[in-house]
C-alpha cells in the first residue's frame, strides 16, 4: 500500500475459505530493516507445503542489492508459520556465487522439504526437516553448467529436476535422477550452503485484504482446437556409473 509512511515490503499470505471463497485468515510479514538506495529483491513464492507436524512452510528468495545483470537472488527463504500464518521463525539459505533461481517440493517419502537451487555453475539439492534444518545437502557441477533449473519433482523413487547446460546459453535440456538422499553417482560433490536464523528481520502485521461479490458474465470459447507438431532430437540415456548405454 503505497499510503503506508513508508512504504512497507514483504510478503503476504491469505487462507481462502473452499465453500465461501472469503478469507478465514491474513498475515503480512513485513521485512524489518530501513529501506535502501541499493536495489532489493522479493522473490516468487515457489513453495508452500504442510509439513508434517501441522507447521506451514513458504519457500521464497531475496536479494539486499542487486548481483551481476541477471543474479537478483541472494538467499532462498523459508518462512515457517503455525497452522493459521503465525509466523514462527524465518531460515535463510546461501552460498557462494550468490543463487538466483530455486524451487520446492514436499518429500513424498520421509516427509519435511526438498530445495532445488541454483547458482548459474552448478545445481544444488537439500533436505529440510520441519523446523528448517538441513539434513542433506549436495551439488551437482558435473552435469554442466545451468540456468534456470527449476520443476523439482519428489517421488518414491527419489528426485527428479531438468537442467539446462550450455555454458552461458541454455540449449541441452538434461533431465537428473537422485536417490532418495540426493544421490547422484558421478555428478555431484559435497556442498557448503549455509542456513542462518533470520526471524529478526521480518515482523508480522495486521491487514485486511478486501473483497467484493462482483457478478461476472462467462462467456465460452469455441475456437480452441488440437493439433499435433514433432519434435526432434537426440538422446543421450547415462546410468550413475556414467557410462553411455
Amino acid at each position: 500500500n503505497s499510503s503506508w509512511p513508508p512504504v512497507r515490503e514483504g510478503y503476504y499470505a491469505a487462507c481462502i475459505g473452499y465453500d465461501s471463497g472469503l478469507p478465514k485468515w491474513q498475515r503480512s510479514y513485513i521485512f524489518t530493516k530501513p529501506p535502501s538506495t541499493r536495489e532489493k529483491t522479493f522473490g516468487d513464492v515457489v513453495q508452500i507445503a504442510d509439513l508434517p507436524n501441522g507447521d506451514l512452510s513458504f519457500i521464497s528468495s531475496y536479494a539486499d542489492t542487486s548481483y551481476i545483470y541477471f543474479r537478483k537472488t541472494k538467499k532462498v527463504i523459508n518462512m515457517i508459520t503455525d497452522d493459521i500464518g503465525r509466523l514462527k521463525n524465518v531460515r535463510a539459505y546461501y552460498g557462494a556465487p550468490p543463487l538466483y533461481a530455486s524451487a520446492g517440493a514436499t518429500d513424498q517419502v520421509n516427509g519435511g522439504q526438498a530445495i532445488l537451487m541454483d547458482n548459474a555453475d552448478a545445481p544444488f539439492l537439500m533436505k529440510l526437516d520441519a523446523a528448517g534444518n538441513i539434513t542433506w545437502q549436495h551439488s551437482y557441477p558435473l552435469i554442466g553448467r545451468s540456468q534456470e533449473t527449476r520443476t523439482l519433482l519428489s517421488t518414491e523413487h527419489g528426485f527428479y529436476f531438468f537442467s539446462f547446460t550450455h555454458n552461458g546459453g541454455s540449449k541441452d535440456l538434461k533431465l537428473i535422477k537422485t536417490d532418495l538422499q540426493g544421490n547422484a553417482d558421478c555428478m555431484q560433490s559435497p556442498s557448503n550452503l549455509v542456513a542462518e536464523d533470520i526471524s529478526d528481520q521480518f515482523r508480522l502485521e495486521p491487514v485486511s485484504l478486501t473483497f467484493d461479490y462482483t457478478m461476472a458474465v462467462w462467456h465460452g470459447v469455441s475456437s480452441l482446437f488440437a493439433g499435433k507438431y514433432k519434435m526432434e532430437g537426440s538422446i543421450i540415456c547415462r546410468n550413475v556409473c556414467c557410462t553411455d548405454v
